[in-house]
């Protein structure tokens, strides 16, 4: 804004800073300056934050182009309202997978056929043998008509395809028979196992009992 002192007597403008009119010499030291008539007036006060606007060809831009964003207060404050009222995104929760029961194992038990009562409960990977000092067998037979001719590890069993088995142990030399109703089992063979099946070790006979739950 360009300001200046109006000559009382003429009318002329004179810079602020005269104490004389340029054109007819009246005094203008008691002549307050006025903002000159052909200034463009100020441009108004901004507030803090907001961007000014540039006129062009009797438009108003923001800086940077017309197609620039207007960052007044009044904008601020709409996208902060906007902000809060956006629903947050929900997050699914991971499900917890659901355990699977394991199928239960039908319990076997190997019962002495001759009267005295005597019945073995086996598990998963047990070995049946004579009873001696060395044996690693997990049922350890003794006491019973034909164990002599048992070996200390004689058969193992084993739970697979949903049915017990009875595999016969290979010895390092002569191998005693292992049988399932009179039915030869070769070394290193598996056979599978129903209630009530005979199941002989060399000369010892043992009724197979199969619980199913």
């Amino acid at each position: 804004m360009r300001y200046v002192k109006i000559c009382p007597r003429c009318g002329k403008q004179n810079d602020e800073l005269s104490d004389s009119c340029a054109a007819d010499g009246e005094f203008l030291g008691m002549v307050p300056a006025t903002p000159a008539l052909d200034s463009p007036p100020d441009p108004p006060s901004r507030q803090p934050g907001e961007i000014p606007f540039v006129k062009r060809h009797g438009k108003r831009f923001a800086p940077g182009g017309p197609t620039a964003a207007v960052n007044t207060r009044a904008d601020q404050q709409r996208r902060k309202e906007a902000e809060q009222d956006e629903p947050e995104p929900e997050t699914c929760e991971p499900q917890p997978e659901l355990a699977t029961t394991p199928e239960p194992v039908p319990t076997l038990f190997l019962e002495m056929g001759t009267g005295s009562g005597q019945v073995f409960e086996v598990r998963e990977g047990y070995v049946v043998g004579q009873a001696h000092p060395s044996s690693m067998a997990q049922i350890q037979l003794a006491d019973l008509p034909g164990i002599a001719y048992v070996h200390r590890s004689h058969c193992s069993f084993s739970f697979r395809d949903r049915k017990w088995h009875v595999t016969a142990i290979d010895q390092q030399t002569y191998t005693n028979p292992t049988l399932v109703n009179q039915q030869r089992v070769a070394p290193g063979e598996s056979r599978p196992l129903h209630n009530g099946d005979r199941l002989t070790l060399s000369g010892l006979t043992l009724t197979v009992r199969i619980i199913e739950f």
